[in-house]
């Protein structure tokens, strides 16, 4: 019992400066595991029972391309939808995909789902939906940014200023 005046003994403080140092331990190993998912964008499975449980849909596997150029059948009736992101013919990187980049929160594997989604500049993306942006992004493996809903206002700022 602790008498009114009087400072803890020798003994106590070493059990409190203990308990708090494992307390602090504890606290900083759950922040860093914490942190560490949410830069991974992955988040803790959802348990067996949930029927609709959102799922990844697996990479697909890179088509084989043809040994020459005269062995590649034309076929005028395919469609042509907006290409690929990637290096342009002087080695920079793709236009569309550093605009898009310029909202906050769109990086650049998630601008690049999106011009291959056919989103393809500032306007396009201030005129999308949630559900667009999503299946985007679902399209491609990736997880949903917890700021996907301001990218279109944001768009519509950056592309009227």
């Amino acid at each position: 019992m602790r008498i009114p005046g009087t400072r803890p003994t020798p003994s106590r403080r070493r059990r409190l400066a203990l308990v708090w140092a494992a307390t602090s331990l504890l606290v900083c190993l759950a922040v860093g595991a914490w942190t560490a998912l949410q830069r991974r964008g992955t988040t803790a499975p959802a348990p067996p029972d949930v029927p609709h449980a959102p799922t990844v849909p697996a990479p697909a596997a890179p088509a084989a391309a043809p040994a020459s150029p005269a062995a590649a059948p034309a076929s005028p009736e395919a469609p042509a939808g907006p290409a690929a992101p990637g290096p342009t013919a002087d080695g920079g990187t793709d236009a569309r995909v550093e605009e898009l980049a310029r909202v906050s929160g769109l990086g650049r594997r998630s601008a690049e789902a999106l011009v291959v989604a056919g989103i393809t500049s500032l306007g396009e993306l201030a005129d999308s939906d949630d559900t667009a942006l999503a299946g985007a992004l679902d399209a491609a493996g990736l997880p949903h940014a917890t700021t996907m809903s301001s990218w279109p206002g944001q768009a519509r700022r950056l592309g009227s200023g």
